[in-house]
This record gives C-alpha cells, structure tokens and sequence, in this order.
C-alpha cells in the first residue's frame, strides 16, 4: 500500500517529491510544470524543445510514449495532491501540477521554437544550466568539416525590436524559472563577431529585461571571425560579467586545422587566448579526438600539447575533449587519441580536461 503522501524538499529550482514505497519521485518547478519523474520504467527529463527523453537523454520518447508518460506523471500529481496533507501552498502547486496535460506543454515547445528559431544547437558541458539569449544566430564561418550544428545557419544579428521580442519570449517560457538560471550564455557560435558597441546594446537590454546573472556571462568566440577590440573593451566585457569565452582549437596542428575548415594560422587563437586572460576572462578550449588519420596520431597529440601548453592556461580554465562523431571515423582509433589527448593535455596545462559529449547534448527544462 502506498504511503499517504510523498517526501518534499525545497529546492532553488522549484520542489523535488519522493514517495519512497513506490520508489517515484517528482522534481517541479515554481510553476508546477514537472521537469523530471522517476518510476520503475525508468528516469525522464523534459527539454526546452518539447523533447523527453529517457535515463543519460540518449532515448528519444515517441509522440505515442510521450502522451503517455506525461499522462502518467499526471495521475501520480493528481493522486498525491488528493492525499496531501500539510502545506497549503505545496497542496496548491501539486493541484496546478496535475492539470499540466499533453496541450499544456505542447504550447511551450510551439513558444520555444518561436522564442529560439534556430533551437539551443549546443553548450559547453559546464554551462548546460544556462540560461541562453540569442542576439545573433548562425555562425559566420560554417566551413567546418566535422560541425554538425551551424553549417546550414548564416550568421544573423536580431534588430533591437527582433531582439526585444526575443527576450520577452524567454521570459514567457521560462516564468520563474529564470530565478534557478544563475548563469548566462550569448549565443549563438560566434557573440564576439559582434562590434563591441552592438554587443554592450544587447547587454544593456538584456540586463534591462531579465536583471543580472551572479554565475557570470559566457559565449563562444571565433577569433579568426571577432571583431578587432583594444585592451580596455576586452577589460568592460570582463567588467560586465563575462567570465568565460570559448574558443574551438579542435587541434594545435596548423595543417589539420585547415583541413578542418578553420584557420591554420594558430596565432589568431594564441592571441585572443591572451587578451581574454589579460582582461581576467576565463577560457575554455575545444579538442577534437579522432580527427587525424592513424598514422597522424602521435604527431597530432604532440602538437596539440604543445601549442595548449604555450596558452598558459590557469586552473579557472577548461580543455573540453570532445570525441568527433563521424561514420568515417573508426571507433578504436579516436577512443585511442582521446586517452593520449587527455594524458598529455592534462600534463602539460594546470586547466581542466574534461570530456564534451557533444552529440547527447540537450537543453533540459
């Protein structure tokens, strides 16, 4: 027999609920809407899209599966807000909760996707709580092999009234769920591309709409496609909030980085690379395992260690290693450069080296 009522803890992000007998728990947020539910069949997660998926988010649900689910996670808060005794309030969310049907949350993915045309394509693993805004969308190179993201995505800025309807949009999505996003992430590839007269315009609407970030701003930056800035704008970002900028290096082998469809001139990179520390942003730097060929390898480890090495990285700082994900890549020889990248890469830098699984990234709710 199931216990009267399940176990509640608050949290920043909202209340996670546990009924212990039958082993299901709950996470909701300040509005009801559920973001994860936990049962025999398995752990779930919502998505920003519309998408749930299943236990590491590698299992897609079905639309069939999805009804199905968010009926059941339905039923569960109906059932516990029947036997609810306690907390007015907490009795009043799980009332709300259990009324959130199919429709309801059919709505806000049609909203997410007028709100983000382009969708979330990708974070870096430690900013995946972010919240996002987009202020441009695309890339302004999209000559990368191996990028599965951008290619089909011109770069794009918003005008200040596309950009303030942006931002209405995320308010209305995300309600009071802005208040658990402590973080904030200027999309999309490329925010430094922006002059940086547009770029602080955009922060000034931003900070006007949705107040201030305590976790810091971070974006990505291409230095070979950013605009030119002095010592002393790089120093106003930093001063504003940016506190992390990351650059794709994907190799320190100039040769295979033109064959990847960057810059082979690294010098670009090493000299962005300094003026984000100088200013006191910290950087984050994207590798790729298993773009060499096999006989490549070893050259491609030695390169690459070393040209990270002459960034001077700090422990602020992070190396995302990042299996590249083809069908023409063998399996065995990129997991082999992935241990010899990250053995090398952590003896030569004081930074982090933390793997990036780019392809299960999601935006979760």
């Amino acid at each position: 027999m199931h216990a009267p009522q399940p176990d509640v803890r608050k949290l920043s992000s909202g209340y996670k609920f546990e009924h212990q007998p039958s082993e299901t728990s709950v996470r909701l947020d300040h509005q009801g809407r559920w973001v994860s539910y936990r049962c025999d069949s398995g752990f779930y997660r919502r998505c920003m899209n519309g998408d749930i998926v299943c236990d590491k988010g590698e299992t897609l649900l079905s639309p069939a599966e999805k009804t199905g689910l968010i009926n059941k996670v339905a039923e569960t808060l109906n059932s516990w807000s029947q036997s609810w005794e306690g907390c007015a309030r907490i009795k009043s969310l799980l009332v709300t909760a259990g009324k959130l049907d199919f429709d309801y949350f059919q709505g806000l993915a049609i909203l997410y996707k007028d709100t983000y045309p382009e969708g979330v394509p990708i974070l870096p693993p430690d900013r995946y709580g972010d919240l996002v805004v987009q202020p441009v969308v695309g890339c302004p190179n999209r000559a990368c092999t191996f990028c599965a993201f951008y290619k089909d995505k011109p770069y794009k800025m918003l005008l200040a009234d596309q950009f303030s309807r942006h931002l209405q949009g995320v308010r209305m999505l995300f309600g009071e769920g802005l208040l658990a996003r402590d973080g904030l992430f200027v999309g999309s590839a490329n925010a430094m591309a922006l002059s940086q007269r547009r770029l602080l315009n955009y922060l000034e609407q931003i900070h006007g709409e949705l107040g201030e970030f305590k976790r810091g701003i971070a974006a990505f930056a291409d230095p070979d496609f950013s605009a030119p800035r002095s010592t002393e704008q790089w120093q106003e970002l930093a001063n504003l909030g940016f506190d992390r900028l990351v650059v794709g290096l994907e190799t320190g082998w100039g040769t295979l980085r033109g064959k990847l469809g960057k810059s082979a001139d690294l010098s670009k990179v090493q000299q962005a690379v300094y003026d984000y520390k100088r200013a006191g942003i910290g950087v984050g730097i994207t590798v790729l395992a298993g773009a060499s060929e096999p006989a490549s390898q070893q050259g491609n480890v030695q390169r690459t260690a070393r040209f990270v090495k002459t960034l001077e990285l700090e422990r602020q700082d992070i190396v995302y290693l990042s299996p590249l994900e083809s069908a023409s890549v063998d399996k065995k020889q990129r997991a082999r450069e992935f241990h010899q990248l990250k053995e090398k890469l952590s003896a030569c830098t004081v930074a982090k080296v933390i793997p990036y699984q780019m392809q299960r990234f999601r935006y979760y709710c």
